[in-house]
């Protein structure tokens, strides 16, 4: 299935069919978001130790 990039808005559209549902599908994507960020940092001193081959 090879669709247009401009195709992509309209669909995203449809998708969201009733706005009510915009509101809490945001804010769970930020915080998942957020849970992403805290965790790379949280590991960055073993990812960059494993890069460095130095001990953490």
């Amino acid at each position: 299935m090879n669709l247009p990039l401009i195709d992509i808005i309209p669909r995203m559209k449809r998708m969201v069919s009733a706005p009510e549902a915009l509101a809490p599908a945001l804010l769970a994507a930020v915080l998942a978001g957020l849970v992403e960020g805290l965790a790379l940092v949280a590991l960055l001193p073993a990812i960059s130790s494993l890069a460095s081959g130095e001990r953490v």
